[in-house]
């Protein structure tokens, strides 16, 4: 890379490439880098790679470019300890856009996701084709035990990170907390050697427990651990049903209404409904909207629809938790 001499060269760190070394376009937007650093065992960066991923933002778009950079040497008057590590190999990194906000997601999460999201969407298709209730369900089923298999991977990352063991106890089998009530969930991270986790890194502490069914309206993460641990008993169930997708009101009556009100399918009438044909009062009638669908366990869900939302949280989740580990 080219010198520039008016930068300066004072300490140990990273220089971004000056204007005149980034692509016209690419000057014309904001550039955006979010810094990294991985370290070996020994507390000392393994490798590094000379180019970087920015984030380019022109108009209403953002896309990935190049950032260059080269590594400045401290100077002799500089003590060693101060100097700034080179960063880590970017090529297990993949930098990703939520929001205003760039996010790094490790490659190995990252591609495990973007297949699964693949195999979903195959599963659909094949089931499209071949209405194969069975296979749907074998493919939906290995679908969530991924996903439960990266949400417990993350978790040991935390626990290896912030666990407190104690000097002479071994690890325990860790898994992504599952709870149904808050002093569960205290008792299994006090179990798990995590309970000074919420002073270590409150962010972690927060996303887990904000993920719990005890504090989700969804139950998006319950059903995914029970159909995932019975993996070495049965697939999901998946079955043709009928569902209520809607009802209709008064079909044929003529109706006056003082007051109405319907909450989770029960309808409270108050007014008059008049045959239209004889004139005569009669009972308000409630006609159901009924369609077969398939619907995943004891869910009103559509399958496929559950692996995307699943999919979906698992991934939301991942990224949140990597951005604060």
């Amino acid at each position: 890379m080219t010198k520039n001499k008016k930068h300066p060269r004072s300490g140990a760190g990273f220089l971004f490439s000056p204007p005149q070394l980034i692509p016209r376009k690419a000057r014309k937007a904001d550039l955006r880098v979010r810094p990294v650093q991985k370290r070996a065992g020994d507390g000392r960066v393994s490798s590094f790679k000379n180019t970087a991923l920015g984030m380019k933002t022109a108009g209403q778009t953002t896309q990935k470019v190049p950032l260059y950079f080269k590594q400045l040497r401290p100077t002799k008057s500089e003590p060693t300890q101060n100097r700034i590590e080179p960063p880590v190999h970017l090529s297990n990194l993949k930098l990703i856009d939520l929001g205003s906000k760039t996010i790094v997601l490790p490659a190995s999460y990252d591609v495990k996701l973007r297949k699964l999201e693949k195999t979903i969407q195959q599963a659909k298709r094949d089931f499209e084709k071949e209405q194969d209730i069975d296979s749907l369900a074998s493919d939906i089923t290995d679908a969530l035990i991924s996903l439960h298999l990266l949400l417990d991977r993350a978790q040991n990352q935390i626990w290896a990170k912030y666990n407190s063991k104690k000097e002479g106890r071994g690890k325990p089998n860790i898994y992504f907390p599952v709870t149904s009530n808050k002093e569960r969930f205290t008792e299994r991270l006090q179990k798990d050697q995590l309970h000074e986790l919420q002073n270590k890194n409150p962010r972690i502490f927060e996303l887990i427990e904000n993920t719990q069914p005890f504090e989700q309206d969804s139950n998006w993460l319950e059903k995914l651990h029970e159909i995932s641990s019975n993996r070495h008993e049965r697939d999901a169930t998946i079955q043709n049903r009928q569902a209520v997708t809607g009802f209709g009101l008064g079909r044929g009556q003529d109706l006056y209404i003082r007051h109405m009100s319907i909450t989770n399918g029960n309808v409270f009438f108050d007014g008059l409904a008049t045959n239209q044909q004889t004139g005569q009062t009669e009972p308000l009638k409630f006609t159901p909207t009924v369609e077969n669908r398939l619907l995943l366990e004891d869910l009103s869900t559509d399958p496929i629809e559950f692996a995307k939302l699943a999919h979906s949280r698992s991934k939301t989740l991942l990224t949140q938790i990597f951005n604060a580990l």
